[in-house]
């Protein structure tokens, strides 16, 4: 691994850009990050191997701006990308920043204003998706505070987005914690295991993080990795402990992602290519039909969603 050198070694914030095959992006990126009202930060570009011209872009962008530093590394996907750009970050502070995105200039000055005043340890914002389906979950009119576990449950509830951007974190409360290797969906434990550190989480509720939806990326396209969602679930169990409102919140998001992991299966006619999946989740639904009909935390779409599930046909929708 190979990085270029830093004219400041303490920042307060590092932002860290996983980069890979966004060479048409990148540069739009890069310039909403160096457009922000807040200069003193390092911005970490992780070069993940790509394989087109986004390494010479990487050192290009970091010889115009000394705040730019550059990680050249072997191909190893997000997870190790970022996990690469926490391990050389300076910052006391930290961000994620995936590379086709862009954010807002006020973004860092804002967040991080309302982080010291509130003496959080988190705060997060909303995500604004251009280019495709909306994405914009904001559930809050207001500024809300959380504890930790507060958090946690509301997370699980899909009442705050699980993404790792659009936040900005202590250092000291990521601490040694990485994220999962060669999984997607990755953003979800990572999130959890923070939140159950935080003394305070706070929500900022203006969507300063600019989500660009891309056809065929890893989040929107149907593949065996989509089923690292619910190993991911699985793995925060151990977060709940005896909290009743975590064990609720928890149920509820598990059940929801079997539902969803059926329901994807089926629509898309994959029947036999994940029948173990489809097996195991349909089993799941079995076990929560009483639940599923009589609890209006799962909500009608997901009840509809659970019924579908069990069609032997593709859904023509």
């Amino acid at each position: 691994m190979k990085m270029s050198e830093s004219q400041k070694s303490n920042p307060q914030v590092s932002v860290i850009v996983p980069v890979y095959k966004v060479e048409k992006y990148l540069r739009e990126c890069v310039d909403s990050i160096l457009a922000q009202d807040f200069a003193d930060y390092e911005l970490i570009l992780v070069d993940d191997g790509s394989p087109d011209s986004c390494p010479q872009l990487c050192d290009q962008l970091a010889e115009t701006d000394a705040r730019i530093r550059v990680v050249h590394k072997a191909n190893g996907g997000l997870s190790s990308a970022r996990n690469a750009g926490l391990d050389v970050a300076c910052g006391s502070y930290v961000m994620f920043i995936d590379s086709d995105d862009v954010i807002l200039p006020r973004m860092i000055s804002e967040m991080l204003t309302l982080l010291n005043e509130s003496h959080a340890d988190v705060v997060t914002t909303p995500l604004k998706t251009w280019g495709g389906p909306r994405r914009n979950i904001m559930c809050f009119s207001e500024v809300t505070e959380f504890t930790g576990a507060e958090a946690l449950a509301t997370l699980y509830e899909q009442r705050l987005d699980m993404s790792s951007c659009a936040k900005i974190y202590h250092r000291d409360i990521i601490g040694e914690l990485r994220f999962p290797f060669g999984r997607i969906n990755e953003d979800f434990p990572f999130v959890c295991n923070v939140f159950v550190r935080c003394r305070k989480v706070v929500y900022l509720p203006t969507a300063y993080y600019l989500y660009r939806h891309t056809p065929g990326s890893i989040t929107t396209t149907f593949h065996e990795g989509y089923f690292h969602c619910l190993t991911n679930i699985a793995e925060t169990e151990s977060l709940v402990g005896d909290d009743k409102r975590l064990r609720r919140a928890y149920d509820i998001c598990l059940c929801r992602a079997h539902i969803d992991a059926a329901f994807k299966i089926v629509r898309n006619g994959c029947h036999q290519r994940f029948a173990s999946y489809l097996s195991n989740s349909r089993a799941y639904i079995r076990r929560r039909a009483v639940s599923l009909l009589f609890d209006g935390r799962i909500g009608w779409r997901y009840k509809v969603k659970a019924l579908l599930a069990f069609s032997p046909w593709r859904l023509p929708i």
